[in-house]
């Protein structure tokens, strides 16, 4: 067995904006459809297969993720944490912590800034990144066990984003 943890961090894809309804039920936009589709077919093409996914209860979030699986081979074990949706970074790594160490590679399913900050801390890459544009996938490695992850503990092994032109 590895002792290699993998995290991938997603970060919704683009959503719409839709009046009058809460920030928690915006859907996917047509465009953000896509870019999680995209999302999803470039894990499975990296051979980055979740063994476990906690997403935010926020629609595009859900949506985000139903689409990535769509294009991953098999089922994956998913919980919803409404936990994720208004949060910080440090609640993020909490969550990240609590992940049964049985799990090699987590994916969390998330938002900005919080997800962008949880990518920062954990491998402490200031390479002058853009940000983290919507459907954007950052895979982090780390020789620790989920329990002990903290600042610097991460690698940044890949980072993807969707087109957005």
């Amino acid at each position: 067995m590895s002792d290699t943890y993998r995290l991938v961090i997603a970060r919704h894809a683009t959503a719409s904006s839709v009046a009058g309804r809460p920030d928690r039920e915006r859907p996917l936009s047509t465009h953000g459809e896509r870019e999680a589709a995209a999302a999803g077919a470039w894990l499975a093409a990296s051979s980055t297969l979740p063994d476990r996914v906690v997403c935010s209860t926020a629609r595009r979030t859900r949506q985000t993720w139903d689409l990535m699986a769509e294009r991953l081979p098999g089922d994956r074990p998913v919980s919803y944490e409404s936990a994720i949706y208004d949060n910080d970074v440090d609640e993020l790594l909490e969550l990240v912590r609590g992940t049964d160490p049985d799990a090699r590679t987590l994916l969390l399913v998330g938002h900005n800034p919080a997800v962008y900050q949880l990518m920062l801390v954990l491998t402490e890459d200031h390479d002058g990144r853009d940000g983290f544009p919507a459907g954007s996938l950052a895979v982090v490695e780390m020789t620790v066990p989920w329990g002990d992850a903290g600042p610097g503990d991460g690698a940044l092994a890949a980072f993807w984003a969707p087109d957005h032109s």
